[in-house]
């Protein structure tokens, strides 16, 4: 795991937390968390779609001006696990 993507987990500890004591049990009440968590979830989400298109868009670009080379980059790719889809989607 990266470190950007460790600061991020670390900061955002407690967003998805479904700790409700203390907190009278109302359809209101859990209706608020459930909201919350789902409205962060879709922002996260939608940060990651851009980083994923932003990822294709480097991979359609490599395959353009590396050429012959674009092979010896899809191998690196594919020795990290992650990417594995994103190179067969090339």
């Amino acid at each position: 795991m990266s470190k950007k993507t460790t600061e991020l987990i670390l900061s955002a500890k407690g967003l998805f937390s479904e700790d409700m004591r203390g907190l009278p049990m109302t359809t209101s009440t859990y209706y608020d968390r459930i909201h919350e968590i789902a409205t962060v979830s879709q922002e996260f989400k939608d940060i990651s779609t851009v980083g994923f298109y932003k990822v294709g868009k480097l991979l359609v670009r490599a395959k353009k001006e590396l050429k012959n080379d674009f092979g010896k980059l899809k191998k690196q790719l594919a020795e990290n696990e992650v990417f594995l889809l994103l190179i067969l989607w090339v």
